[in-house]
């Protein structure tokens, strides 16, 4: 399962008025992926929560700023 839109939007808003971060979506064919400009923990842990709670796979990059939804 992936996210939809409206789950996307609502992510990105959290971030956005909860820690001042954007989220970048990122959509290709077979995947989704967001992404941050800086490596940021709370940031993740939110990335990290939303997806656990919406049942969803989630891989973190080595570097703390990407996410890649299954």
């Amino acid at each position: 399962m992936i996210l939809s839109m409206i789950d996307v939007l609502e992510l990105k808003k959290i971030a956005e008025e909860k820690y001042g971060v954007y989220i970048h979506f990122h959509d290709a064919c077979g995947g989704m992926s967001l992404s941050i400009d800086e490596k940021n923990d709370d940031v993740r842990k939110l990335i990290e929560d939303y997806c656990a709670q919406k049942q969803v796979r989630l891989k973190i990059s080595a570097d703390g700023t990407g996410f890649i939804i299954e």
